[in-house]
């Protein structure tokens, strides 16, 4: 199913109603403060490694990225369950959540266009790994309608990429 996420950031400023309240300092973002809902589906990720992390491991004042739905609860602050999280991003780092549309294999790599428009090549020398599992992925698993987490460093290269099933 081709998704499109919707990019939620900020600081984390506690629990409110079950949720992560989450608060970033630009007033024109409309999810400058949000509750994120974090459901055993959700994906937690370290932003340093690309691995799994408990949702217990965020702390107040933690500096983080979801990704949302489209569905919000219109509430103030608005609410949504994250179906991905990632704490602990290094500085000059960007990572992005994708539902890939098309993945064209060539020798610089996998071009992928998303579902949000996004465009970018994951290149041979990407670390790519599996979310949860122990399989072994390559280039060319990555195909449409699959969730792809990307790492990209300052100059926009990807640097690496984590595939979910």
């Amino acid at each position: 199913m081709e998704q499109m996420w919707v990019h939620v950031w900020g600081t984390v400023q506690g629990w409110m109603r079950d949720g992560l309240h989450l608060v970033n300092p630009d007033p024109e973002d409309p999810y400058n403060e949000v509750i994120l809902h974090v459901s055993p589906e959700t994906a937690v990720a370290d932003g340093a490694l690309g691995l799994p992390v408990g949702v217990e491991s965020i702390t107040d004042g933690d500096r983080l990225d979801a990704w949302i739905g489209p569905a919000v609860m219109m509430s103030l602050p608005p609410q949504a369950v994250a179906a991905a999280v990632v704490v602990n991003l290094p500085e000059g780092m960007a990572v992005g959540y994708h539902s890939v549309v098309t993945a064209e294999l060539s020798e610089a790599g996998v071009a992928v266009t998303a579902a949000d428009g996004a465009a970018f090549t994951v290149p041979p020398t990407a670390d790519i790994s599996p979310w949860r599992t122990r399989q072994i992925v390559r280039l060319e698993d990555i195909a449409p309608e699959r969730q792809l987490l990307v790492w990209r460093d300052e100059t926009g290269a990807v640097t690496r990429a984590v595939l979910f099933p």
